[in-house]
Order: structure tokens, then sequence, then C-alpha cells
């Protein structure tokens, strides 16, 4: 199978970051880190649509929109850039350190636990957290496969790519990527069972097996 790439007019960016695809306008969606804004991409055109008043530490599309994940807690917007109607409750809990959506809709973010480590739990829009599983390592990225049944989490810091599945409580690990190769920033699941990797700094992307090879 050949990958073929192209160009599509646009504005200059010197900071892209955070890609992810949304279904429901099939487009891409992805912030210039650069300039702080926000731009859509579709195979006509990349278009600059807003300018965000916070600092992402990720981007995600839901069926109703868009998050931005930033150090105070999520953004919502629309599929245009626009402020969501509806911001999300968050009731004095932590800001979360990455987040995803599962295929069904659902809310997945990695929090501090105030007993050590992180957690990762899917949250309801009143702000309270329904817990999934617990780990040590700091994870920085998270992403479903598109059959909703394996939650990838990976972390910057150590390299290591995990899996989890709903029901059970143990947490794989998969992989663990070489510093040397790039810090792992972003991941995406395909439909055969591969989770692709982004490495910042790698100049590369990385495919892992199920299997973890």
């Amino acid at each position: 199978m050949t990958t073929r790439s192209a160009r599509v007019p646009g504005p200059p960016a010197t900071g892209g970051d955070f890609a992810t695809w949304s279904a429901a306008r099939n487009a891409w969606y992805w912030i210039d880190t650069a300039t702080a804004t926000l731009h859509r991409a579709t195979q006509e055109e990349d278009q600059r649509i807003a300018t965000l008043t916070v600092a992402a530490r990720g981007l995600h599309a839901t069926p109703m929109g868009l998050e931005v994940v930033h150090a105070e807690g999520i953004l919502r917007l629309d599929f245009d850039g626009q402020p969501a109607a509806r911001q999300l409750d968050r009731r004095g809990q932590p800001a979360p350190i990455a987040a995803c959506v599962q295929p069904d809709g659902r809310e997945w973010q990695v929090t501090p636990d105030p007993a050590g480590g992180y957690r990762i739990a899917t949250w309801l829009h009143t702000g309270i957290a329904v817990p999934g599983w617990r780990i040590d390592d700091r994870i920085d990225a998270l992403c479903w496969n598109p059959a909703g049944t394996r939650l990838f989490a990976a972390s910057a810091t150590t390299g290591t790519l995990y899996e989890m599945r709903p029901g059970d409580a143990r947490i794989r690990r998969l992989a663990v990527v070489p510093k040397a190769s790039g810090e792992v920033r972003s991941l995406a699941a395909d439909a055969q069972g591969d989770v692709w990797v982004a490495l910042h700094g790698g100049w590369a992307v990385a495919r892992v097996s199920a299997e973890g090879g």
C-alpha cells in the first residue's frame, strides 16, 4: 500500500501540534502552538478558524465539537472554533494532563491522584469521575481503538506505551520507545489493531503492533 501526501493551500505555520480527526466534519483539526491558533484542514484547504486564549496541552474532537486541554481544565469549542454554550463543570477537580474520547462519546482524562500517581477516569458532565485505572507513570497521551475495546496511554517521560481494556484492572506494558527516537507526543489507533505514535524531536511516526512489536 502506498500512502500519498499532498499540500493544500492555507496560511503558513511554525508550531503544528495536536492533530485530531473529526468524523462529524470529515476534517482534521490542529493547533499552531507558536501562534496559539486553531486550524481546520480538509482536502481543499487549511483554515485558521480561531485564536486560543489558553496554552493547549492537547486537542481532541468529540461527536459534539472540540475540546482543548489546558493547564486549568478543558475549553469546549464548536466545530467552527467558537466557545460551546455549555462548559464542563469540574467542581474543583484537578485539571487533566491528557484526554480522549471513546467511540461511544464518553470522555476519558488523566489527572493527578491525591494519593500519588495518576488516575485514568471517565468524567460525567456533572464533574464526577468514574474511575478506570490508576498508574504511577505520568501519562501524556491517550487514545481508544475504533471499536472502543482497547485504551492506549503513553508517557513522554519514560517512552512507555500501555494498553488497558474495559472490565480488566490490569495495565499491560505494550512497548518502550527509546529516548533517542524522540518524545512520545500523541497517539492514534487503527482498525487493524496497530498504534501510531508521533515522536516529537525525532521527526518520525512509529507504528506499534498489537503484540508490541
